[in-house]
């Protein structure tokens, strides 16, 4: 597939998250239960939710990933059982626009990567995904819409 790669400011954003060491294989499950828990304890404790959900990866290795669910939300919300709140800071971004399944998804981040590489740029920070389409708005997987984005030095 074909990205259109852009550099583009990404805000600042505070969200409730959770993170998780699992397996590349697990990383669908895991999440499957990381989200829902957040928006539950979300909508249990009045925390205004001002975003889709996205996910950062802080580490990936040959079997191992080290990932971060959250969804973002006001400022001054707090977590419990696991649930941290978390802010992100301001960046620019090499971000792309992924159409289609999930499991597609490692086809934009190695694009970014080639696009980084090519570029001379730096990497500047985990990589995340946030999650434009709702699963259950939108039940087929070829229409679903991730953005994917990298921060880099600018």
């Amino acid at each position: 597939m074909n990205y259109d790669i852009t550099q583009q400011s990404i805000d600042a954003m505070t969200i409730l998250s959770k993170t998780a060491r699992v397996e590349q294989a697990e990383i669908a499950s895991v999440l499957g239960q990381i989200l829902p828990a957040i928006f539950t304890h979300a909508t249990q404790n009045g925390i205004a939710m001002t975003g889709p959900p996205i996910v950062r990866y802080h580490a990936w290795g040959p079997g191992m990933v080290t990932l971060e669910g959250g969804i973002p939300v006001v400022e001054g919300a707090t977590g419990a059982d696991g649930i941290e709140y978390v802010r992100i800071e301001p960046c620019t971004a090499a971000v792309a626009i992924h159409t289609g399944p999930y499991d597609g998804l490692g086809d934009a981040h190695a694009a970014i990567e080639r696009y980084v590489h090519e570029n001379g740029l730096q990497v500047a920070g985990a990589p995340f995904e946030v999650y434009l389409t709702d699963p259950g708005e939108v039940p087929n997987p070829e229409e679903w819409k991730t953005r994917v984005c990298w921060p880099i030095k600018a």
